[in-house]
């Protein structure tokens, strides 16, 4: 399936794509995807092309993902760093760092904090510190998880303190997983 005819099939604005989706999945290759993902389309489609790429886990849609974290539309950047998180190659590390320290959408930055836990890129380590000491709720829980991920020793001080000020759920578990990790790997 070639990347005119996902398009074609994605142009229309409606919730019920189900069945073009499977058969995108199903035919469509991955660089036809990732052609598709960058024409004029409703941002439930880009979304829903984000989404089949990671399930790919295919390197080759990097550039088309990382396109993705500038999208005017928080739900498709958010969709890109989870497709990023998924492919988990270390190549997209500084391109997702650099929009995690830019970004402003707090549903986003924690998919992009994921993301550099999941691709397993050290040198975000000191902005992820220094978020964590900023935020609150789901967005330190993710950055919490990326930092356990990233067994961060030099995070351990950081965790406490958000530890000791935390009030959600699961926040407070990330916080706790993410010290566990850090401390049995010393």
């Amino acid at each position: 399936m070639q990347a005119h005819e996902i398009v074609r099939l994605l142009s229309v604005d409606t919730p019920n794509w189900c069945d073009d989706v499977e058969r995108i999945a199903s035919e469509a290759a991955t660089a036809e995807l990732a052609a598709a993902s960058r024409c004029d389309l409703p941002a439930a489609a880009r979304e829903i092309l984000f989404d089949l790429l990671g399930n790919r886990y295919d390197p080759t849609a990097l550039p088309a993902l990382i396109d993705g974290l500038n999208d005017v539309s928080p739900s498709v950047r958010s969709s890109a760093a989870d497709a990023l998180a998924k492919i988990r190659d270390p190549a997209a590390g500084p391109f997702v760092e650099r929009k995690f320290k830019a970004e402003e959408d707090d549903a986003v930055r924690q998919m992009l904090a994921i993301a550099l836990g999941a691709v397993d890129y050290q040198p975000s380590i000191p902005a992820l510190i220094r978020a964590l000491g900023q935020s609150k709720g789901t967005l330190s829980g993710a950055i919490a998880w990326s930092l356990g991920a990233l067994k961060a020793r030099g995070a351990e001080d950081a965790l406490r303190l958000a530890l000791s000020r935390e009030t959600s759920s699961y926040a407070l578990t990330r916080i706790a997983d993410a010290l566990s990790i850090i401390q049995s790997d010393v």
